[in-house]
Parts: C-alpha cells; sequence; structure tokens
C-alpha cells in the first residue's frame, strides 16, 4: 500500500515580474531588463520557473516593506 505524501501548508505564494511591478508602482518599457537589474543587486530573489523567473510573496513583502540592504554597485 502507497503512503499518502502530503505537501507542506505554508509553500509560498509566488508572484509574476508584471505583479511585482504593479505592487511596486512602477511602469517600464522593458520591465524584464529592470527586474534582471534588482535581481542583480541582490533587491530581490527570483525563482526560475521554465523560462520565465516568479518572486516569492516573501521576497516582495520584503522589498516592499525596505529590508533589503543598500545596492552594491
Amino acid at each position: 500500500m502507497a503512503r499518502k505524501q502530503s505537501l507542506p501548508r505554508d509553500l509560498p505564494r509566488l508572484w509574476t515580474g508584471e505583479q511585482l511591478m504593479q505592487a511596486l508602482g512602477i511602469q517600464r518599457k522593458y520591465p524584464a531588463q529592470f527586474l534582471h537589474r534588482l535581481r542583480r543587486r541582490g533587491l530581490v530573489r527570483g525563482i526560475r520557473v521554465g523560462n520565465d523567473f516568479r518572486y516569492s510573496e516573501t521576497e516582495v513583502l520584503r522589498l516592499l516593506r525596505g529590508e533589503v540592504g543598500a545596492a552594491q554597485s
């Protein structure tokens, strides 16, 4: 008899880049480029899903609360 596999209840909710841009209140001609810069500077951590990136809700909230360090040049 197979064991029942249960998923953890606290899985992170993943946001798309478009949702993140709306939450930040930013509109750019090339949003993917802007999000790439945020990831490269360490301001937000992205999770690669296929050809796209998704952003966990905890990372988005951390960014919105200003809990990220100063960007490194």
